[in-house]
């Protein structure tokens, strides 16, 4: 009986513990909130791994055990069975809450892994994010704090309305509300305080619930991007569209794109236009946009358009487009390609645009200039043939007047007619000359030779050439060359020129008895030379000063014209002075104090052989015989004087006044030719085309001088080309440098024919 009531009691106990131990095991596992058990159909738990299901079990098992206990002593058997029963529960509750325990430590690892990404995350992207719960905020990211200067205290809850715009505060509250009842998100647009300067600036909201598998949504997440710059960007990109389109309208400009696969062509209205047709109305194929283009413009238009897709190239074409009227219309078309991933072509897009008005106004320049250039032609051979004929008559006259002065029998009353005649056909010839000159000087057709030169020597000749008129006016002319450095790099003609139109002036501006002073030095690294020509004549007034250089302009305004003269001899000398790299200036006090001119120019070492005017001198000897020349000219009179000349200055002459007469005389008794160019049966320059291979040098004695005009002669085979009518000394002077440079079996240089 006490056997009994002990192995009564053990069962008890062991029931009562079986039920303890089966709870606890369920308590511990229920008691983590944080890890939900899967839940049945119901809603209840389903007892995996734990719950409430083992501890109803083992309870169950305790109390059957107790009741069993209870009975009579031949169910002792089934009482035993039931308590290893609750045995076997205790064990399973252990193995329960074990593994209940192992796996709430995975849930939390991952749990906490999870939670780190996210804030690793949030913390790295640039925009504003949140969590929140039912009750509001709960967490933000550095951004957000940074960005609205509230603290986490002022955030969570319902505290972050406090950052946004007050007019928009209401709304975000809405839809807030609206998330937090129905579990679900929203976007929307709302400003939020910069805490930095207390501007407002608008961002794009989107809050998304945190979907976690059981009933109803517990947590959200929130992201705010900046979308004031975005909007900004899209409005000024629209602006921008707008301006691009109004550009292309008014500049008449359209856009295309050719796909080149699909061989079509996107067009834009203003395209359209360009192509005479109406908004919406092209085809949108290439090959219909071919058909707008002339016919005799469509095939290079393909040409070109093929070949920016064949070499990736930009493309460029212009042609005419035909409109539906009939009218023909001018464009401008330039395109860029693009090249897919594979490096081919895909697509070329492109600008028109309508140059119709261009190509009329280049139609117009074109024929006006063709116009000027005919008209510039025509002025150009008048000019020739005036100065011929205004030329030719002055040869004879020239010639015979220093026939007669050269002849020591004429009576010095003779002698002074005589030098009237002589002064004043020079002065015709120097007119003539301006006339040539400045026209050449206007078109940039002045030429020059340059070597280097002695100005002092140009000096004195020029001195000595307006000798006659400073003694007719007793003027005291004074010489002063003093410059150390006085070589120039010149044209020995054209600074002559100069330098004798500054002389000539200042002798014919001065009162008989007054003083022309011509003076020079030499200054500055490098060394430039000056050269002065001053006197004490009628002065320049201050208003003409300024405008003494220009063409036509002279320095006296007297009404009867008593100095002569065009005015174009300053504006010549001042641009032969900048074609040397010099500076030609004028100074005066005013009327009746004079004038001063100075020639500014850099100076030069001079050449190795130079003569005392700076030019190389040739060694050759004089010849052993007097020198042959062949003289052709048409002019009866003019023929006789020069032949006459000539021949008083120890020359062989033979005369022809045809190119025929000319071609009969041997070659061989020739040692140079002279010949005019204009000849009644043909050209100078064929006589001399047919003489120079010979190797007979020739000079060209023509009343020609235009640039084209020398050009031929050399061109020719001519060694120099003299203009009519020539001072006898300066011819002579020729013949003998042209003798001796280029003696009989030199061939001159021939042009090819």
């Amino acid at each position: 009986m006490q056997a009994m009531d002990q192995s009564q009691g053990l069962g008890v106990w062991t029931c009562c513990a079986t039920a303890v131990g089966l709870a606890v095991a369920s308590a511990l596992v229920r008691g983590r909130s944080d890890l939900r058990p899967a839940r049945g159909p119901a809603g209840l738990p389903s007892g995996r791994y734990g719950g409430l299901g083992p501890c109803l079990f083992g309870l169950a098992l305790g109390v059957a055990a107790a009741a069993v206990w209870s009975l009579p002593t031949p169910r002792a058997s089934a009482a035993f069975g039931l308590n290893v029963l609750g045995l076997l529960g205790v064990a399973g509750a252990g193995l329960i809450a074990a593994l209940a325990v192992r796996r709430d430590r995975r849930a939390r690892r991952a749990l906490a892994e999870s939670e780190a990404a996210y804030r690793t995350l949030a913390e790295g992207v640039e925009q504003l994010v949140w969590a929140a719960g039912p009750e509001g905020v709960t967490d933000a990211n550095r951004h957000w704090f940074e960005y609205t200067g509230l603290t986490p205290a002022q955030t969570v809850g319902d505290g972050w309305i406090a950052a946004l715009h007050p007019d928009d505060a209401a709304a975000a509250r809405s839809c807030w509300e609206s998330a937090v009842s129905s579990g679900g998100g929203f976007d929307v647009d709302y400003r939020f305080r910069r805490g930095s300067d207390g501007s407002y600036r608008r961002h794009v909201g989107r809050v998304r619930p945190v979907l976690e598998g059981g009933p109803g949504v517990t947590r959200w997440v929130g992201t705010a991007v900046d979308a004031e710059d975005r909007g900004r960007s899209v409005e000024t990109l629209r602006a921008d569209e707008e301006r691009l389109r109004l550009a292309l309208d008014a500049g008449r400009m359209g856009t295309w794109d050719y796909d080149v696969g699909a061989e079509t062509v996107a067009c834009s209205p203003s395209l359209e236009a360009i192509h005479g047709r109406l908004p919406g109305t092209f085809p949108g194929t290439f090959e219909a946009y071919q058909g707008d283009i002339h016919p005799d413009d469509r095939e290079g238009f393909v040409r070109a358009v093929r070949r920016a897709v064949a070499s990736a190239l930009p493309h460029y074409a212009e042609y005419r487009l035909v409109w539906p009227d009939g009218s023909v219309h001018w464009v401008e078309d330039r395109g860029k390609p693009f090249v897919d991933a594979s490096g081919r072509v895909e697509r070329v897009t492109g600008v028109c645009v309508d140059v119709t008005e261009r190509k009329r106004v280049e139609g117009d320049l074109r024929r006006a200039l063709a116009l000027a250039e005919d008209a510039g032609r025509a002025k150009d051979k008048f000019l020739a043939m005036l100065s011929h004929e205004l030329r030719t008559p002055l040869a004879p006259v020239l010639l015979a007047a220093e026939e007669m002065l050269a002849d020591p029998d004429v009576l010095e009353h003779h002698r002074e007619s005589l030098a009237l005649v002589r002064q004043n056909v020079e002065l015709e010839v120097r007119l003539i000359d301006d006339l040539l000159d400045v026209t050449r000087v206007v078109h940039g057709k002045l030429q020059y030779r340059f070597e280097v030169v002695d100005a002092h020597s140009l000096l004195r000749r020029t001195v000595d050439v307006c000798r006659g008129d400073v003694d007719a006016k007793r003027i005291d002319l004074v010489l002063d060359t003093v410059a150390a450095e006085h070589h120039v790099l010149a044209d020995p003609a054209r600074l002559q020129q100069v330098l004798w139109n500054l002389v000539k002036n200042a002798v014919k501006f001065t009162p008989a008895g007054g003083l022309v002073r011509v003076r020079t030095w030499d200054e500055g690294t490098p060394s430039r030379l000056t050269v002065e020509v001053s006197d004490t004549g009628l002065g320049i007034d201050p208003a003409v000063l300024p405008r003494i250089f220009n063409a036509f302009e002279q320095a006296e305004d007297t009404a009867d014209g008593r100095f002569g003269g065009l005015g174009l001899g300053l504006a010549i000398s001042r641009a032969i002075v900048t074609a040397h790299g010099g500076e030609l200036t004028a100074e005066s006090r005013g009327r009746n104090q004079g004038a001063t001119f100075r020639v500014s120019l850099p100076t030069a070492a001079p050449a190795d052989g130079a003569g005392p005017d700076g030019v190389g001198r040739p060694h050759a000897d004089a010849p052993a015989r007097p020198l042959r020349i062949l003289l052709v000219e048409d002019d009866p009179m003019t023929a006789r004087i020069m032949a006459r000349l000539l021949r008083n200055n120890g020359y062989e002459v033979t005369t022809a006044n045809t190119l025929a007469a000319a071609r009969a005389v041997s070659t061989d008794g020739v040692d140079l030719l002279v010949s005019d160019l204009g000849l009644p049966d043909g050209s100078g320059l064929d006589l001399m085309r047919s003489l120079a291979p010979r190797g007979v040098p020739g000079i060209a004695l023509t009343g020609f001088g235009m640039e084209e005009d020398v050009r031929n002669s050399r061109d020719a085979g001519f060694i120099a080309h003299l203009t009519k009518p020539v001072d006898f000394a300066r011819l002579d002077a020729m013949i003998r440098k042209v003798a001796s440079e280029h003696p009989r079996g030199v061939a001159a240089p021939v042009a090819e024919t």
